[in-house]
């Protein structure tokens, strides 16, 4: 089933759970990718494998993690770096809520500015 949106197309299951398409799920992952390579300071190559690593991306069947799309990618990387259910970084006003560099990461990554 599909619902338009904000001038969007939606893809939801048989469960009417929300279904990312292709281009969203690369935007979901490149973000995590960005985030910890800027939050993390780490190299791309590096946070492609601790990304993977985390094997957060797919579920048990080897389908995209619908559970993997109710984050934003901050907190997935937030969570890959200071490690799962550790949620301290989330009482550290200077990780959350995410600072003004977060935005303007974000708004060079949707402007083609980041590698």
């Amino acid at each position: 089933m599909r619902y338009f949106q904000d001038g969007i197309y939606h893809n939801m299951n048989n469960e009417n759970e929300y279904v990312p398409t292709e281009n969203e799920a690369q935007e979901h992952i490149e973000l995590i990718i960005l985030w910890l390579m800027h939050y993390g300071n780490l190299e791309k190559p590096e946070a492609i494998t601790k990304l993977i690593q985390a094997n957060i991306i797919f579920d048990k069947s080897n389908q995209l993690s619908l559970m993997f799309f109710h984050e934003e990618p901050y907190y997935w990387a937030m969570e890959i770096i200071f490690g799962f259910g550790s949620m301290w970084w989330h009482k550290d006003k200077n990780l959350w809520p995410p600072l003004t560099d977060y935005e303007i990461l974000v708004e060079k990554y949707y402007a083609g500015e980041t590698d």
